[in-house]
């Protein structure tokens, strides 16, 4: 971290919140030169008394009990300022997660985001620019009736042509209306024993995609698994920065909306194990892959077409 803007950029967690302290500047000041005079001595000075009322012997004791009193408002204070301030969500919470800067303050391990702007139950992680190990959501319940199109989004946010960079993308025991995967590569692709209101599975087969490896995990941030919970929707974003994650799962999820996956680039893509229909028959397929999805080896084993609806 910058020495130069360490103090001007302290940096408290108060109740899971960051807040953020004003820089204070003293001035510069130079004491005046007093003129030499001499003072004339005045003897036998007393203060004034008051019938009743004596300070003798309790100076000290007057003063304690005004540092006392004074701490004990300034505790006040900052025990009301802090009351008022909404608690940040801790990862994985429903919650906006910002993976890049957390590495950039040198953090090892995700934790503190911010709260989701339309208010929905949204866990949101954006990982433009960032290298994280492993990503994994599992045992969760996603969507909502009302206000999501999707219920898992992985992509980027501006048609910038960033991508998500992986060794291994994996979608395994996941129950969905449909499952939208358009602009992307992926080395080896398998698709096995997934039910289906309908498949389009038309890849095109091409010398593009690249065999990716993820390397030493030196520097890369720590993601906890997300896992037990219950949200409207999981957003993984690599915003306009291109990202690099070693493992990406989904595993054991259950969905009321659909999920829509672009501008991933991974060696190993597996989907197994899903159940996929929105109720429009087998005519009009619920699973696509499409042919904007490039990929050097197609496996796809086991499935079977059925109408079928998920609610």
């Amino acid at each position: 971290m910058n020495k130069n803007n360490f103090w001007n950029k302290i940096v408290f967690i108060i109740k899971g919140r960051r807040v953020k302290l004003p820089t204070v500047k003293t001035p510069s000041v130079k004491a005046p030169e007093m003129a030499n005079i001499d003072t004339p001595k005045i003897g036998a000075l007393k203060l004034p008394r008051f019938a009743g009322f004596n300070l003798k012997g309790k100076t000290s004791a007057i003063i304690f009990g005004s540092i006392l009193a004074s701490t004990a408002l300034l505790s006040l204070a900052i025990y009301f300022s802090i009351a008022g301030v909404v608690q940040a969500p801790m990862f994985p919470e429903a919650g906006v997660y910002d993976v890049a800067g957390t590495q950039q303050l040198g953090f090892v391990e995700l934790t503190v985001g911010e709260e989701v702007k339309d208010q929905t139950q949204t866990l949101q992680v954006n990982i433009g620019g960032s290298i994280i190990s492993d990503l994994t959501f599992k045992d969760m319940n996603v969507g909502a009736d009302s206000g999501v199109s999707y219920a898992i989004v992985l992509d980027n946010t501006d048609g910038t042509g960033a991508k998500i960079l992986c060794e291994n993308l994996t979608l395994k025991n996941i129950i969905a209306p449909s499952l939208r995967f358009n602009s992307s590569t992926a080395y080896n692709l398998y698709v096995s024993s997934t039910v289906a209101d309908g498949f389009s599975i038309t890849p095109t087969l091409n010398s593009d995609p690249v065999d990716y490896r993820f390397g030493s995990d030196r520097g890369a941030l720590s993601v906890p698994e997300a896992s037990g919970s219950d949200v409207d929707r999981i957003v993984v974003s690599t915003g306009s920065s291109t990202s690099t994650v070693g493992n990406i799962t989904f595993e054991n999820i259950r969905s009321k909306n659909p999920i829509d996956i672009q501008d991933i680039s991974c060696s190993n893509v597996t989907i197994k194990d899903l159940i996929i229909g929105d109720g429009t028959g087998i005519d009009s397929a619920s699973f696509v892959l499409s042919s904007t999805v490039k990929t050097r080896s197609l496996s796809s084993v086991g499935n079977t077409e059925r109408n079928i609806s998920v609610k």
